[in-house]
Formats: structure tokens, C-alpha cells, sequence
């Protein structure tokens, strides 16, 4: 299975966006050429032999919005960017090439192949709790900040949830971008910002009408890629989502609740042989009582939601 079936095309490519998106790999053919000019007789002769190899794929010289021949030309596409995916370093690195803000994923290290091959059949990788009109207003800032210099910062961290089919456990990503490899054109209905058009945009971010008033969607060319970098912090954000769920009312009589403990549980634990399940003993009637229907140690041998103590416990 191809790692481009792991992402929704409707969603991820035809979301609204400042610009169009088109892949070019210049950079990458710029490197190798110098190198192949270079005083290094056995590297420029490595350099011409990968260009060599690559020259028949002339549909991805130049910048393409066809996605479909990131999967056609994917051994060339991968001959090009080795010198970004350091062999050493690839079974360790959850690495890929990347379309900027259509979080797009290509040529992925082989670890990360192997985390989305481990996935449903149905699994569509996203990024979680984003918006499409907060991620218009996240490209509109990186098109600002490349072009206009404008310094704007947008810490919003990105993270993916991959559930492992075979485990059963959910793992937390954080995502980090290197969007060096960036370059924008304008349109003939890219308007020209002043600064204080800039200004108005940085005082009012929430306010996506004013963002499109100012920068409309396809009014410039992106061209390039990006480069993304997931780190596992399952351990981190396992933790504080059961924090963040314990601090709701009346969470432990909630089924769906304790049901996200459980996972949550797993997770930060690595394992999936967590069961979870809790339970109230009043000292009045010396009974005790399931919460929910999550399941609880004590009740493995019970057939009611309640039972007495002594057949609960040890004396």
C-alpha cells in the first residue's frame, strides 16, 4: 500500500488555501547539479550518475499540481532527496517530504512507513483539532512571514493520533516543519499589503472574513516542498489528556469517559492488556458498587453491578 493512500485527497488537497500548491524539486536538482560541476572527481561522478537516472522523469522538473506522479516516479523522487534522508538515520527518524498545509506526506522513512502500515485500511492521517479556516489563517502567516518579512509567531503545535491495528494502542505525534524550501508567486488578484494591512491581520487572527478579505484563496503559487518531523509524545499528551479528563465533573460516571481513561491508560503504558474499571464500597450496607460498565478486577468473578465485600476482596 501506497503511504499516499493513507491521506484523504478530498480533504487534504482540495481545502482552501492562500495559494496553490505545486511540488517542485529545484532545490534538489540544483544540488545534485553544483555537485556534479563540483572538484570532487568521485562525488560529481555519483552526481551525474543520479541525474542520469532521474532524467527520464521529466514531469517532476518542474513544478506539477498531478500528485498522482509522486507515486508514479517514486524510486526517482527518492534517489533525489537522499542527500536529506541520511541512510544511517532512517530507520530511526519518523521523517517525510511534505506539501506545506496540506500536511501531504511522501517519500517517508522507512519507520515511518512502517508506523502507517500498521494501520486500518480505512486510517487517514490529520492533524488533530485543526480547522480549515485556522489553517487558512496558519499558510496565510507563513506566506506573510516569506514574503513580507512579517515576524509574525503561530506556536500552534501540530499532532497526529496513529492508532496501531495490531497493538491496539494510539500513539501522539507533534509534527515540526522546515519550510526552507519555499517560494510563492503572486496571481494577478493578489492584492498588495501595507503595513498596516499586516497590522490589521495580526490584531484580528481569529477573524478568517478579514484574512480572506486581505490574502483570497489561490491568490499565489506556492512552489517547493517542506520537510516534517513527527516525535513520538504519546507519554506526554496520554497523561495530560487523563488529566484534563478527571477535571470535568462527574467524569467517573461517564462510560465514554472511562472508556478514554482506559485508552489513554494503554497508551501511556504501551501496552494494551489495560483494563479499567472502578468502583464505590459504602461501609453502610458493606457493598460494592460498579461505576459505569467499564470492567473492574474485583468483579471478575460478579454477575451484578454490585456485590458484598467479602466476596470482593481478601480478608
Amino acid at each position: 500500500m501506497s503511504i499516499s493512500d493513507k491521506f484523504d485527497r478530498s480533504s487534504v488537497l482540495e481545502a482552501p488555501l492562500p495559494f496553490r500548491v505545486k511540488a517542485s524539486f529545484k532545490a534538489m536538482y540544483q544540488y545534485w547539479e553544483d555537485l556534479a560541476k563540483g572538484d570532487d572527481a568521485d562525488r560529481a561522478r555519483y552526481a551525474q550518475k543520479v541525474l542520469d537516472s532521474v532524467a527520464h522523469a521529466k514531469e517532476i522538473h518542474e513544478p506539477f499540481d498531478d500528485f498522482a506522479l509522486l507515486d508514479r516516479y517514486e524510486k526517482e523522487i527518492a534517489r533525489l532527496f537522499a542527500p536529506v534522508f541520511p541512510a544511517p538515520l532512517k530507520d530511526n527518524e519518523i521523517k517525510a517530504v511534505s506539501l506545506p498545509f496540506r500536511h501531504f506526506f511522501f517519500n517517508p522513512t522507512p519507520r515511518l512507513k512502517r508506523i502507517l502500515d500498521a494501520t486500518d485500511n480505512d486510517y487517514h492521517l490529520m492533524v488533530r483539532d485543526m480547522h480549515p479556516d485556522t489553517m487558512y489563517i496558519f499558510a496565510s502567516i507563513f506566506l506573510l512571514n516569506v514574503i513580507y518579512k512579517a515576524g509574525i509567531e503561530y506556536k500552534r503545535p501540530f499532532y497526529f493520533e496513529i492508532p496501531n491495528k495490531q497493538d491496539g494502542i494510539t500513539r501522539y505525534y507533534r509534527a515540526f516543519f522546515n519550510g526552507d524550501f519555499a517560494e510563492f508567486h503572486p496571481n494577478p488578484e493578489a492584492p498588495e499589503l501595507t503595513a498596516e494591512d499586516i497590522n490589521l491581520l495580526r490584531d484580528n487572527f481569529d477573524n478568517i472574513d478579514l484574512w480572506k478579505e486581505k490574502i483570497p484563496p489561490n491568490s499565489y503559487d506556492f512552489e517547493g516542498f517542506g520537510l516534517v518531523t513527527l516525535f513520538d509524545v504519546t507519554a506526554d499528551e496520554s497523561l495530560s489528556d487523563m488529566k484534563n479528563i478527571l477535571l470535568q465533573g462527574n467524569v467517573l460516571q461517564s462510560t465514554d469517559n472511562l472508556k478514554r481513561l482506559e485508552s489513554d491508560l494503554r497508551s501511556y503504558l504501551n501496552t494494551s492488556d489495560v483494563r479499567l474499571g472502578l468502583a464505590t464500597y459504602d461501609a453502610r450496607t458493606r457493598k460494592v458498587t460498579k461505576l459505569g460498565t467499564g470492567e473492574c478486577i474485583v468483579f471478575t468473578d460478579c454477575d451484578d453491578d454490585s456485590a458484598a465485600r467479602s466476596d470482593c476482596f481478601c480478608e
